[in-house]
């Protein structure tokens, strides 16, 4: 047999075999139906778990300070489970600078609620648009990895009459991203925190990656944050996030070990600031 004859076989056969295939798919369509409907499910259902992890996988991968860490609180024991928050006290951030020689940097970020959910109102020439906010530390992008668009990193957020914006929100807003001096309107009504309420000069535009598990429109420092709102700064309020940068070489898994209790040491000493 030659290899023109074998070609031709395999073709007559593949023939052969489609038409019985297709023969009985039209003998019993329900039962070829559901099974179509079933394979169409389970190919869909795993793309998406795919694509779910793949998302999982990237998130906040645009951030390369591999040395950085949020500090959690245990705040107590409920049913015996233990209580574990995001929420740290205030004045934890500068203790963990001075008296904790592993720790390179402190930033301190706040929330406007827990989930970060809640929404201001920011104008411009009457052109409204609700937002959300973040409140923080100067070195911010010294820990973050937000790219900074415009701005001077070390001024931007040097004043509390600053606020920097997404490209996203100047570009709704302004329809451009050149906006450095521009003032803008922030309000949130008689929401919590409504004491930030008032005039704000853009200083900077910053991106927020498509892959950050925390997506915001504004950053405002966290001095305007305490100072308008009087906010309680004792250790015995829990209010902002903490995170710390480790200094190159340091074992996280020890120096945990090692802040375990250091909260609860600043309570019995009768630290209040």
């Amino acid at each position: 047999m030659s290899l023109i004859d074998y070609t031709i076989c395999i073709e007559s056969m593949f023939r052969n075999n489609f038409k019985i295939a297709w023969r009985n798919l039209l003998k019993d369509r329900q039962f070829a139906l559901l099974n179509l409907i079933g394979l169409s499910t389970g190919l869909a259902c795993a793309l998406l778990i795919y694509l779910w992890v793949i998302n999982e996988i990237n998130m906040d991968q645009f951030n390369t300070n591999s040395n950085l860490y949020q500090v959690m609180q245990n705040a107590g024991t409920y049913d015996g489970n233990v209580f574990t928050t995001e929420q740290t006290p205030d004045p934890l951030a500068k203790s963990l600078k001075e008296e904790v020689p592993e720790v390179e940097d402190v930033a301190i970020i706040k929330f406007p609620d827990q989930d970060n959910s809640s929404k201001g109102i920011l104008t411009y020439q009457g052109n409204s648009f609700k937002a959300n906010e973040l409140y923080v530390t100067k070195n911010f992008f010294d820990l973050f990895c937000y790219p900074l668009i415009s701005g001077n990193r070390e001024k931007v957020l040097a004043d509390k009459s600053n606020v920097l914006l997404s490209d996203v929100m100047a570009m709704k807003l302004f329809h451009t991203i050149n906006v450095i001096g521009k003032t803008i309107t922030w309000s949130r009504g008689n929401e919590a925190p409504k004491a930030i309420n008032g005039l704000y000069r853009v200083s900077g535009i910053f991106k927020v990656p498509a892959h950050s598990s925390q997506q915001f429109d504004l950053l405002f420092t966290h001095d305007k944050y305490i100072s308008s709102t009087r906010h309680n700064i004792g250790w015995f309020s829990s209010d902002p996030s903490t995170f710390i940068l480790l200094k190159k070489g340091v074992d996280a898994k020890k120096l945990n070990g090692k802040l375990s209790n250091f909260i609860k040491a600043k309570f019995k000493d009768g630290s209040t600031e």
